[in-house]
């Protein structure tokens, strides 16, 4: 966990069955994460102010994926929003996100003003759940492949 402000926090993993998790606590924090390999888990928590980001990578089978979502889909109707969450509280957040491989599921949560998602998906049977509440938010998300689904609640 990382408290105050202009803190950076990130993780490289090229292995399976591994769970990724970063707190940060203030303003102005950066996370990256790369995860490369199957069945890992990751969850990310920023909480603060102005000008904190999240760039996440995924490449792989069933990453992310707690299983879940799917029932009646559009990522299960965002609100429960569980499998491998990330999530950012605060005004000025910025999320991107790039999701390469087959069963990978993602769920974010953005809790403040002016932020923004923006996630291109490739591959097969991948879902996404997104939840944004506050002012200006905005969510962009492509996918490429088959039984894909997103969903966005704003």
């Amino acid at each position: 966990m990382s408290i105050g402000w202009g803190n950076s926090g990130g993780t490289s993993l090229a292995s399976d069955n591994n769970l990724v998790d970063i707190s940060q606590n203030g303003g102005s924090n950066g996370a990256h994460v790369y995860v490369d390999g199957s069945r890992n888990v990751g969850n990310v928590v920023q909480l603060g102010g102005a000008g904190n980001s999240l760039q996440l990578h995924i490449n792989g089978d069933d990453n992310n994926s707690a299983a879940s979502f799917t029932s009646g889909s559009d990522a299960a109707s965002v609100s429960g929003l569980t499998v491998g969450l990330f999530t950012q509280n605060g005004a000025g957040n910025l999320f991107n996100v790039a999701v390469v491989g087959n069963s990978n599921q993602l769920a974010t949560l953005q809790s403040g003003n002016t932020n923004s998602i923006t996630g291109a998906v490739n591959g097969s049977f991948n879902q996404v759940a997104v939840s944004q509440s506050g002012n200006g938010n905005y969510s962009f998300s492509s996918q490429t492949g088959s039984f894909n689904n997103i969903g966005v609640t704003q």
